[in-house]
């Protein structure tokens, strides 16, 4: 049962070298930490793609093979959706109770496996809305617990970068998804696709049984333990006792090791009300249910408009789609760099308001070149409003609840299902009652209301944490780390007077410890 840093009080190894000497030549595809944060997105990409693959083959299904109306098809996606909302707090509670993150992804992937077997079998209305039931709570699962994991072997000023990769890959998927399932479906046979997902997902378990995370959380452990020392202690407890009254955000990754090591509660009996009533986590879930229903309002509008006003045909409508994913390939990795790298909020804040703009704009293209580089912008825009939400809220996790996070996670996917639900029909009604353009004012100027909230929210959290940060020592920022540790006399004078000296950065620290590891083992041949 591998654990997570929330549950380990002390690292074992009693240097970063020892971690490293414990493993071997695959150390690279099964221990180090981007060799996880490749396991979680494969897990999502390949929810994504059995999740959106199973998007064009639904319709004929239910309208030509069991003679049904439109009504049922939005019924079973809407059964998707509600696995996901009812179980994801499940798996949430599950990953965090029992310090694993194996077992609850397993169950998952093997929830997704029998769902696609079931597709096979299904001859009955109520079989499919059985299996896209189990789907969605397969899909619980692979996200909660799978952005957990990435959350724990990363400190804070890595997880815009590595949140942003996850979101590419869910990007992927949800490219690759419809273009597979269709193809399979219409040139090979009714069962192909199926047999593809759970090909995949096999794929996904040997992988999810292959790589052993608790290396690399060590390293964490290691790096977050050599950056704070006794003056953080006290510190970080103060911190959390201000955080518990005022809901905000105030001290970074280092000071959660020092409420760690201080026996500061870590939120392993954490509610989901408690948590969410955190500032940084409700801000932030208006935030992914407004960018959810902006992206899946899109979907089914779209293409009837193009239809109608352009011509075009299916499949020419399913390419357009790829005018919005192939640029967040690119945009959510960096998007989640710059979230590192800069202010994180004001980032948001730039998002939402493009977002708002471009939105509209691709009504009112008046021909279809002009509609689809639209579509890029809106592409390279998105990105920039829907990763920060995901880094954001695991800083926040990180610093005063790090046992909780699978709750946390749990609460990003029950936004994002709740607007997979929501968009779709939202967008449809006032598409079919209005028209288009109204319909893509009222999506960005939810955008533009949500961009409002987020610049409270960051005047408020940056407030907060000015005024703590005025009567308390200093701790580290994104641009650089200090040190603190072992604090003792004369260097807690020193360390009071602001002579703080540079320490090395987790992934500068992580490469000098694996130096240091092959070091010793050359020495001892």
């Amino acid at each position: 049962m591998s654990q997570h840093p929330a549950f380990m009080d002390q690292p074992s190894p009693s240097s970063p070298a020892d971690l490293s000497n414990r493993v071997g030549w695959n150390y690279w595809l099964r221990f180090h930490p981007w060799a996880v944060t490749a396991l979680v997105a494969f897990v999502i990409w390949v929810d994504m793609v059995v999740y959106s693959a199973v998007v064009p083959i639904l319709p004929d299904i239910v309208l030509n093979k069991l003679g049904l109306t439109s009504t049922h098809t939005g019924i079973l996606v809407g059964l998707y959706a509600l696995g996901m909302i009812l179980f994801t707090p499940v798996f949430g509670y599950w990953s965090d109770s029992k310090q694993d993150r194996k077992l609850p992804i397993l169950v998952s992937l093997a929830g997704l496996i029998l769902s696609s077997l079931l597709f096979i079998f299904c001859t009955e209305y109520w079989h499919f809305m059985l299996v896209r039931f189990v789907q969605g709570v397969a899909a619980a699962g692979n996200w909660t617990v799978g952005l957990a994991l990435a959350n724990d072997v990363f400190p804070n000023e890595q997880l815009g970068t590595v949140m942003g990769v996850v979101l590419s890959a869910m990007n992927f998927g949800y490219l690759a998804g419809p273009i597979v399932g269709g193809l399979l479906y219409d040139k090979v046979s009714y069962n192909s696709p199926f047999y593809f997902f759970m090909a995949v997902t096999a794929v996904a378990v040997v992988f999810r049984l292959a790589v052993d995370e608790s290396v690399a959380v060590e390293y964490k452990i290691q790096y977050l333990n050599n950056t704070v020392g006794g003056i953080a202690l006290a510190q970080a407890r103060k911190e959390k006792e201000l955080e518990s009254e005022s809901g905000s955000l105030v001290c970074d990754a280092s000071a959660a090791a020092a409420v760690a090591q201080a026996g500061v509660d870590r939120g392993e009996n954490v509610t989901m009300r408690e948590l969410l009533v955190g500032r940084p986590v409700w801000v932030n879930c208006v935030a992914i249910i407004v960018c959810g229903i902006v992206q899946s309002g899109l979907e089914p509008v779209l293409p009837p408009y193009m239809t109608e006003h352009f011509g075009t045909s299916v499949s020419d409508n399913g390419l357009l789609f790829l005018a919005v994913s192939i640029p967040g390939l690119v945009m959510a990795p960096l998007a989640g760099h710059w979230y590192d790298k800069y202010n994180g909020r004001q980032l948001m804040i730039l998002g939402l308001v493009l977002t708002a703009i471009a939105t509209p704009l691709i009504a009112l293209m008046p021909t279809l070149l002009w509609v689809i580089v639209s579509l890029v912008v809106f592409g390279i825009i998105f990105p920039i409003a829907l990763t920060p939400p995901l880094p954001e809220m695991g800083v926040y996790v990180n610093t005063l609840y790090p046992a909780a996070a699978g709750r946390v996670y749990s609460m990003f996917t029950i936004a994002f299902s709740v607007a997979l639900f929501i968009g779709p029909i939202m967008a449809g009604a006032v598409y079919d009652a209005i028209g288009l353009l109204v319909c893509f004012i009222i999506l960005g100027s939810l955008c533009l209301l949500t961009a409002v909230l987020y610049w409270w929210y960051d005047l408020r959290q940056g407030r907060d944490e000015a005024g703590q940060h005025a009567t308390s020592v200093p701790v580290s920022d994104r641009e650089s780390d200090v040190t603190i540790a072992g604090a003792q006399g004369d260097d807690i004078e020193a360390v009071s007077a602001g002579q703080i000296a540079n320490v090395p950065t987790f992934a500068e620290f992580y490469l000098q410890s694996r130096a240091a590891s092959t070091t010793e083992s050359t020495t001892a041949v």
